[in-house]
């Protein structure tokens, strides 16, 4: 199945409206917390009725002012490809 050139700017639009602290593209999500450098919590504008995705944020070890998320991409590697081979 093809793409166009516009498939990377829809994905960029559904990233940016997702209201997540955390977002992982082809990488395991926690990966951000794992480098330590990205900021790694809730959405920005979660009231405790309505909790979303937590509140508050850890690391941000750039010190980015009003963080809203961190993203971590991957490159895609289909199966069996994505698996470890042994020589």
């Amino acid at each position: 199945m093809g793409h166009d050139a516009s498939t990377g700017a829809h994905l960029d639009r559904a990233v940016a409206d997702l209201r997540y602290g955390g977002v992982g593209i082809n990488a395991w999500t926690a990966l951000s917390f794992l480098l330590g450098r990205g900021a790694w919590g809730a959405h920005p504008g979660a009231t405790p009725q309505d909790i979303g995705s937590g509140s508050g944020v850890v690391h941000n070890a750039l010190l980015f002012d009003s963080v809203q998320k961190s993203v971590t991409r991957g490159p895609f590697r289909p199966f069996p490809r994505s698996r470890a081979t042994r020589s």
